[in-house]
């Protein structure tokens, strides 16, 4: 019965001040709810990706080669244990009317368990007439008619090919092999860009070569993408790839230069021949003409004037003979030169990096990650505070109540009960919805925004577990202890003092008082205002560092989006100022390349250009850090210091550096990430293992990659060779036409000798839109903030009034008009919220710094720019809040019982 009684007691609590009890759940809900939900939201983004990399048998490995790929490659790579290999070819070819460029591909799901298309609309090829195309990047549909142009004809029989270049579409597909549907994708045909895929069956693309080889390895089946385990196994079935393959080099190259040594000998030959008949053709007219000169010889006029025709015809026929071998001379001495030019062609040997966005999407998984280590337990501690000062001060104010259930008898054990189970109660039915709600709702939220870049067809959602029972229990602590601490205090004073209330607190002097030229010259209201905020200093306290607290959470996800923006503009239109970047073939002779240049150079839509080496080196790892990939950038002499390239200084944006020979110039990430300064050696090696060391003699600013600026003297000196230039920066003429960009890079990489043209827009605008996601993280976290902050507001000024309700009572009495016991209250919660608002400035300064040198990758840096306009909106945010607050505060102080309130103690 009497644990009825105080069960009843607590559901007329609950009634009687609603509004506070679903507060209080409301902060639990938003806390429990952002905690789980944004730290589930990276690790369910993995599991997404990885239940369609599954389904879709997306491969492992990917073996390329520059020279393409033979039966010999693949006869090797089956000697890897644990791999299941899919040789493919791809085709590059141009659709007429629409002029997009696609890739076809065979039809992987008839081939086997590899690289699955994701069928949309319709269906796949089945007749050799029939193509799918990729949703979303074709204009085209179902039923629709398309002819190929001769664009992407090779005349080589050897090369992959198409049989038809007639087809109907059948189906619109999506491929895991480009995940990111919004990268740009580059062929070495037409403008250079690719518009999309095409699918057809397997038998429409021959040839002897192979583009591809897919690799799956059964044994990662099991394993998550991403995860530790996953990349281990990848990486040691990769090295082995790598060893069965190490020779193939040499031997394509020995192979291609012996077959050209063939064609080249049985040309020579041919020439031999016909220089021997051409000598005796010679002969012949030479004595023919001899007889001709002799006097004794007699021919009739009319014989003679034939044999002259003859000879004549026969010089003549001698000359073009003689012409036709110095071709065939000229010719088999450019097949030599060809043949000396020969390289070896380069086997990429790739995990998943090949797969566009693969790692684009890990790396933005690792950054919610990255902020869902910090910013959820800041937003929980915040609301956790709130909850423990709402039990706290609850509790304190029914001091009444205690006293009379001590003074009926309740054993202290059942009267802590009662507010411990309404403590449980509100943190139990708080945590479930928030933990239900945030597990689905946050995840939800993020991956649906990540939907426009990376397109999954399902998402996959898990509870974990470690997360739900920390929040749950953090939840139930914070309280569940404050209501039995504050109980058990209140508990030990004796039943008569209990059924008093409490005393005020003493007022005392303030400081201001003590300045007479300032106090004053103050109203009354806001002398007791002052006197109100110094008497009650720790429930003000808490009330300054909640609302410190979220406008310094609002203010770091302003802050992070004022970071990342303007980062593409700065990286590629500032750091490097170049408007088209060419990428030359690695076995680029030099008469081909000093061809290529002139045309480059006498191109009247080009304005400048900028040739130098590009060369890949890496990093030892060290200790945490692993082994990074670095552009050593060589640069010649009198161009070391061009317009398309600006060295700024780190600590001094205004001021850029000088390129000489004194040592490289090294951006700034990379020199942290080693812990290495100006005047020490950076130690790099190539894909060959040959180290090169670099004495550094500047840092200069870099938001991606890490790059090396050297000039080539300089690496002459330091490796004793001369680096080949293979990449060439191109400024055009200002004012060109998009058209004529466009056809501008159409040339440029019809060009003998250019493997591919990048445009820097194109460049820039990949870089926004994966850094531009966080910007709908930022939306999330400020939009959590900004409720939490609210609920924060109404939760301590609710609790204020409730405490002070005798006081708010007693002035109202005295004829204060209801707008001035509101400004009472109001003027308090308006001087609290600006010291916060304050507070919280530099609070949001600090996390939004903190979570940005968190959220950087290795090859990244943010910069921390926070704008005043964010300052601004984070405070007014706030200020609106608490104004939105004490309207209904307003409403709800008008409606006090006066009467009833003064003498509800006695």
């Amino acid at each position: 019965m009497t644990k009825k009684t105080l069960w009843k007691d607590n559901f007329r609590e609950i009634s009687r001040n609603l509004s506070r009890f679903i507060a209080l759940m409301a902060i639990i809900i938003l806390g429990t709810g952002f905690f789980v939900g944004i730290r589930a939201a990276a690790p369910d983004m993995k599991a997404t990706a990885d239940q369609y990399f599954s389904q879709q048998y997306l491969q492992d490995l990917d073996i390329q080669s520059t020279a393409g790929l033979y039966q010999a490659d693949l006869d090797r790579l089956e000697e890897v244990e644990g791999v299941d290999w899919y040789p493919y070819a791809s085709v590059d070819r141009e659709i007429a009317g629409s002029q997009e460029l696609v890739r076809f591909y065979p039809n992987f799901n008839e081939m086997g368990d590899i690289n699955h298309f994701n069928v949309q609309e319709g269906r796949l090829p089945q007749a050799d007439d029939e193509i799918a195309l990729e949703l979303g990047r074709t204009d085209h549909k179902i039923g629709d008619q398309i002819t190929l142009t001769d664009l992407g004809l090779v005349d080589n029989d050897q090369a992959p090919h198409l049989t038809t270049d007639k087809f109907t579409v059948v189906g619109l597909v999506k491929s895991p092999l480009y995940i990111d549907e919004t990268a740009s994708r580059f062929t070495n045909i037409g403008n250079g860009r690719l518009n999309g895929l095409a699918v057809v069956q397997p038998q429409i693309i021959v040839g002897e070569l192979y583009t591809n080889i897919a690799g799956r390895i059964p044994a990662a089946a099991d394993l998550a993408a991403f995860s530790e385990d996953y990349e281990d196994l990848v990486a040691d079935r990769l090295a082995a790839s790598e060893a069965v393959l190490k020779d193939r080099p040499d031997q394509v190259k020995a192979n291609l230069q012996a077959d050209l040594d063939q064609e080249i000998d049985q040309g020579q030959t041919q020439l031999d021949q016909a220089k021997q008949a051409l000598a005796m053709t010679q002969a012949r007219v030479e004595q023919t003409a001899a007889a001709l000169s002799q006097p004794q010889v007699a021919l009739p006029g009319q014989d003679v004037s034939q044999v002259q025709a003859q000879l004549d015809q026969a010089s003549q026929a001698l000359t073009q003979a003689q012409a036709e071998v110095n071709q065939q001379e000229s010719q088999l001495a450019e097949a030599r030169r060809e043949v000396a030019q020969i390289s070896k062609p380069n086997y990429i040997i790739n995990d998943r990096e090949s797969v566009s966005g693969y790692y684009e999407y890990a790396d933005n998984a690792d950054r919610i990650a990255a902020i869902a280590n910090v910013f959820p337990i800041f937003f929980f501690l915040i609301a956790v505070l709130v909850s423990f000062t709402t039990m706290t001060r609850m509790v304190d104010e029914q001091r009444t109540q205690i006293g009379t259930l001590k003074a009926l008898g309740y054993r202290p054990a059942e009267i802590m009960t009662k507010y411990a189970s309404y403590a449980l109660l509100a943190s139990l039915l708080g945590s479930m919805i928030g933990i239900g709600v945030g597990n689905y709702l946050f995840p939800y939220v993020i991956m649906y925004a990540y939907q426009t870049m990376f397109n999954f067809p399902s998402f996959v959602f898990n509870f974990y577990w470690l997360d739900v029972l920390l929040a749950l229990v953090i939840a139930v602590i914070t309280t569940v202890g404050p209501a039995i601490y504050t109980t058990w205090q209140t508990l030990r004073e004796n039943t008569a003092q209990l059924l008093r209330p409490k005393p005020p607190k003493d007022g005392d002097h303030i400081l201001l008082e003590k300045i007479p030229a300032l106090w004053s010259r103050l109203g009354f209201q806001s002398k007791i205002t002052l006197r109100n905020i110094f008497r009650y200093k720790g429930r003000n306290a808490m009330t300054v560092i909640g609302i410190a607290g979220c406008t310094a959470l609002i203010l770091t996800g302003l802050g992070i989006s004022d970071s990342i923006a303007g980062l593409a503009q700065a990286q590629f239109y500032h750091f490097q100022t170049a408007d088209a970047t060419v990428s030359l073939q690695t076995d680029l002779g030099q008469d081909q390349y000093q061809e290529l240049i002139d045309q480059v150079n006498q191109d009247e839509r080009i304005q400048n250009y900028l040739a130098y080496a590009n060369l890949r080196y890496q990093t030892d790892s060290q200790g945490d850090v692993l082994s990074q990939d670095v552009n050593v950038n060589v640069l010649a002499d009198d161009q070391a210091n061009t317009d398309f390239f600006n060295f700024v200084d780190p600590n001094n944006p205004d001021q850029t550096l000088t390129l000489d020979q004194s040592g490289a110039i090294v951006t700034e990430k990379l020199l942290d990430l080693l812990d290495l300064e100006v005047g020490d050696n950076l130690v790099l090696k190539n894909e060959q293992g040959e180290e090169l060391i670099v004495p550094i003699a500047g840092a200069s600013l870099s938001y991606v990659y890490h790059d090396v600026y050297l000039t080539s003297q300089l690496y002459e000196d330091l490796t004793g060779q001369t680096a080949a230039n293979n990449r060439v920066l191109l400024a055009y003429q200002a004012n060109l036409s998009t058209d004529q960009v466009d056809q501008l890079t159409s040339d440029l990489t019809a060009l003998a000798g250019v493997a591919g043209v990048i445009d820097t827009d194109e460049m820039a605008a990949m870089f926004d839109q994966t850094i531009e996601m966080l910007d709908i993280i930022t939306i999330v976290l400020i939009l959590a903030a900004a409720s939490l902050a609210f609920i924060v507001l109404y939760s301590l000024t609710n609790i204020n009034v409730s405490e002070r309700i005798r006081e708010l009572s007693t002035i109202k009495v005295l004829g204060f008009y209801p707008l001035e016991v509101s400004m009472y209250i109001y003027r308090e919660t308006l001087i609290l919220a600006s010291a916060g608002i304050f507070l919280g400035w530099g609070l949001g300064y600090l996390l939004c710094r903190y979570i940005l040198s968190t959220v950087e990758v290795d090859f990244m840096r943010f910069p921390v720019a926070v704008n005043w306009q964010s300052y601004l909106l984070a405070s007014l945010l706030s200020l609106a809040f608490s104004l939105i607050v004490m309207m209904i505060m307003h409403v709800k102080l008008k409606r006090v019982d006066m009467v009833e309130a003064l003498k509800g103690v006695e």
